[in-house]
């Protein structure tokens, strides 16, 4: 029974692996922590995709109205 005991000053046995932050193993923390990694990276990517793809639009938008002020014009110029 002394054996079961070692380690522990309330009685209680150990398991042999300590116990990592918030009484979770260590592998569990490192998926995780790689889960947490993977989500930061994720968003990020997602956050600089849109922002592109808004520039993209923005730009599509100035050229669709370059079009049609030079479509304007040369209706004008057919004309006279």
């Amino acid at each position: 029974m002394a054996n079961d005991q070692r380690g522990r000053s309330d009685g209680l046995p150990t398991s042999g692996r300590p116990a990592g932050l918030f009484g979770l193993s260590w592998p569990v923390l490192g998926a995780a922590g790689a889960l947490l990694v993977l989500l930061i990276l994720g968003w990020s990517i997602a956050l600089s995709r849109g922002g592109r793809l808004e520039t993209a639009e923005q730009s599509n938008r100035a050229q669709a109205a370059r079009v049609a002020e030079l479509e304007t014009s040369l209706t004008q110029e057919r004309q006279a």
